[in-house]
């Protein structure tokens, strides 16, 4: 979301970072550097269900978090958008 416009800016970019030391240098753009700097990061959990035994048992959603739980429920209750319940469901839980 969003990276599109980032990726299309940096790739205009003929700008360099060097990293390396010695005769490891090198020079590479600043798109080969958010790309490189995106691949570091670490995995990102798949969806799916997490919540199992107990916690399953105590009314909550699969994803066992409150806000998503309040927002599920007022999407269905005003039959309204997730997203939409979910801005109205962020006012209404303390943080």
């Amino acid at each position: 979301m969003g990276l599109g416009p980032v990726f299309e800016e940096l790739a205009k970019s003929t700008a360099t970072v060097e990293f390396g030391e010695g005769d490891a240098k090198k020079n590479i753009t600043t798109l080969e550097t958010l790309v490189l700097f995106l691949e570091g990061l670490p995995k990102i959990v798949s969806g799916g269900r997490f919540v199992e035994g107990a916690q399953a048992g105590r009314g909550q959603t699969a994803s066992g978090d409150p806000l998503t739980n309040a927002a599920r429920a007022r999407q269905k209750e005003k039959k309204i958008s997730f997203s939409e319940a979910l801005r109205r469901s962020r006012k209404s839980i303390p943080s």
